[in-house]
């Protein structure tokens, strides 16, 4: 067996062959905060596949996939507007309505952070 042989073997035994399955919970994950925040059921809206999947570095046995939702300012000041845990008030209002489908029945677990702020337009400065 060639070198190319093997390298070809080596970059086939690293393809992640759980495609489909990513593919899908990420579109139902999009679809359900759409609908949730956005009145849209966009499959595809508001998000973004970041981490490896996003970078297209991700390989067979990938246990996470990383992905970005971006809300309407609205809901930013709304849960600002809170006098205290405004900030993890939101993070719930995102996790709760995927924690009772996929926690219960596919064993996901979610870990949800902010991953930044932007405001358009911009009406008061934020700190991160």
């Amino acid at each position: 067996m060639s070198i190319s042989d093997k390298f070809s073997t080596l970059i086939d035994n690293l393809k992640i062959t759980n495609g489909d399955t990513i593919s899908s919970r990420y579109k139902a994950i999009t679809k359900r905060l759409n609908t949730d925040f956005w009145n849209s059921s966009s499959e595809i809206s508001h998000s973004r596949y970041v981490g490896s999947v996003g970078r297209g570095t991700a390989i067979r046995g990938v246990s996470d996939v990383d992905m970005v939702m971006e809300l309407p300012s609205d809901v930013y000041w709304q849960h600002d507007a809170y006098k205290s845990n405004g900030q993890s008030a939101l993070l719930q209002a995102v996790k709760c309505p995927l924690a009772h489908k996929y926690l219960y029945s596919h064993g996901v677990s979610f870990h949800n952070q902010p991953a930044g702020i932007y405001l358009s337009p911009p009406s008061k400065v934020l700190k991160s």
